[in-house]
């Protein structure tokens, strides 16, 4: 955080500390700065909708450094890690931290969903790694240099980050296993549904499907363009496109109200985003 005003000499340097001390102890025990009311959250969705994404990173971060249970915060972050810098495995914390302070909100369910697929990337990305790097079995052997014992220490340390990582890895793996079982249950209820469609009629076989349908959409407390582009299209990259659709009920703004009826259209019926 910057403060105005303040020198740069080294003589004033306890003073900014303890600026910034007070700071965050304010800011951890104001339980009114939690969330929508921090002003840098408030900052970092401003940016959001500018598409300054990596500033917006920055602004949710320092909201999370004076506010660490500011659950909203992390749930910016873990959208903004998966979609913008595919950096699963840091989308994975901020899910987590977010599922651990709101396990009941109305968005756990679809952040559920986001944890899973981002725990499922980084596993295949492990599994990518670990293949191309396994050694050939038909390279000629090479002479070993005795190495130095600073060498000896960093070899330790990348054992000991290699065994964390595989113990991730068995740990994804367990439930990969457990995703494996309930699609198999799944594909195995599609099969059932489909000997049943079957025996439909030759009308309902042939009838031309159905374009998909605009819905609406009633803004409640806590709503965004940015979280119902997430919610109705899978990515928060929709929402000017859905701001413009709305344009007689927003009129070109980008603040929601409570009571608002948005339109929400397929999105073949919308521009591709940037």
């Amino acid at each position: 955080m910057h403060i105005r005003g303040l020198p740069s000499s080294r003589s004033f340097a306890r003073h900014a500390v303890l600026c910034l001390a007070v700071l965050l102890v304010s800011g951890c025990s104001d339980s009114h700065l939690l969330d929508d009311k921090n002003p840098y959250f408030l900052r970092g969705v401003q940016l959001l909708q500018e598409h300054k994404n990596e500033e917006a990173i920055e602004a949710f971060e320092k909201c999370l450094r004076i506010n660490p249970g500011a659950a909203k915060a992390h749930l910016q972050l873990g959208m903004l890690y998966e979609d913008v810098r595919t950096d699963p495995i840091t989308a994975i914390y901020h899910y987590r931290c977010y599922l651990r302070a709101r396990p009941e909100s109305e968005n756990s369910e679809a952040v559920v969903r986001w944890l899973g697929r981002a725990e499922r990337a980084y596993l295949n990305d492990l599994q990518g790694r670990y293949a191309s790097a396994a050694p050939s079995l038909t390279e000629e052997p090479v002479m070993v240099p005795v190495p130095s014992p600073e060498r000896e220490e960093e070899k330790a340390k990348t054992r000991e980050r290699e065994e964390k990582l595989l113990e991730r890895v068995k740990a994804l793996s367990g439930e990969l296993r457990g995703l494996r079982q309930r699609l198999h249950e799944q594909a195995q209820n599609l099969v059932a549904k489909a000997h049943e469609a079957a025996r439909e009629t030759v009308e309902n076989v042939t009838r031309k499907p159905e374009e998909p349908q605009e819905k609406v959409h009633v803004v409640e407390k806590g709503d965004s363009l940015s979280k119902l582009a997430r919610d109705y299209y899978g990515t928060l990259k929709y929402w000017p496109a859905l701001r413009d659709y709305n344009h007689d009920v927003l009129k070109g703004k980008d603040v929601l109200r409570p009571g608002m009826e948005l339109r929400i259209p397929p999105a073949e019926k919308l521009p591709e985003p940037p």
